[in-house]
């Protein structure tokens, strides 16, 4: 067993949601008619329910052919399979499609490694006019009561530089700015990750990692099991009340 193995037993691999997806979404008169991009498409939980909630063709792009495998099986035990095209790409900064075929661009795991402004400026010419990006990404919160809380940490700094390294981890305020900064782009919606989501994620982790350690499937001196536990406990330590994740709705001319 493998992280992917360890992750597709969970209900969700990842603290975002359908709610959260939807949330963000909703403002959008997606049908039939329209034509969806998802760049990160992980394990194909996002690219099937959009397929299938809007009935209209998403193409699920990831560089993992693992991930692409699993996205397969859910688009096919979702009932989307004739909707969600799967492609593979060595790198998410140009992709293999023609200008104007989009009406939205999803990113919602930013294992695609690329900052909002870059995302922007390397696939706008992929939208359609007046087409939209739905992006997300990690910030610092200014929720905690005491003032280390803050502030990022040296842990946190280095945690989402390996993520995102043209930027790191920024404050919210931070990615306003840069929205108001790109030419022919407008914020049209906004839906933050709830605090609760978090914990909710990461309690499931932990509880599933000590059945799976009492069923006997792992050790705990296994690898997996080391990456796993390490997670939940920087999380834990570094991440609760410091992070959370945003969506931008981005209105974006597509020339």
């Amino acid at each position: 067993m493998d992280r992917l193995d360890f992750l597709t037993l969970l209900a969700r691999t990842s603290p975002r949601n359908v709610v959260f997806t939807s949330a963000y979404l909703t403002p959008l008169p997606l049908d039939r008619h329209s034509t969806i991009l998802e760049v990160g498409s992980g394990l194909g939980h996002r690219s099937a329910w959009v397929a299938r909630s809007r009935c209209c063709p998403v193409y699920a792009v990831d560089q993992n052919s693992r991930c692409l495998d699993l996205s397969k099986q859910k688009a096919e035990e979702g009932g989307a399979d004739h909707l969600v095209k799967l492609v593979q790409v060595d790198h998410y900064q140009d992709l293999p499609f023609s200008p104007k075929t989009f009406d939205l661009i999803m990113m919602e795991e930013y294992n695609v490694q690329m900052g909002l402004v870059a995302c922007v400026d390397k696939w706008r010419h992929l939208l359609k006019p007046g087409g939209h990006m739905a992006l997300s990404f990690p910030f610092l919160t200014q929720k905690a009561s005491s003032p280390e809380m803050k502030v990022s940490t040296p842990e946190i700094d280095a945690y989402y530089l390996k993520k995102i390294p043209d930027i790191g981890i920024l404050p919210l305020s931070a990615y306003h700015e840069q929205i108001a900064s790109l030419s022919g782009v407008k914020l049209v919606h906004q839906v933050q990750l709830g605090a609760m989501v978090w914990d909710e994620y990461y309690l499931d982790m932990s509880r599933y990692l000590k059945f799976l350690v009492k069923k006997g499937d792992i050790k705990e001196s296994d690898a997996l099991y080391q990456e796993i536990r390490g997670e939940i406990d920087f999380f834990k330590k570094h991440l609760r009340n410091r992070v959370s994740v945003q969506a931008f709705l981005l209105n974006v001319n597509g020339l």
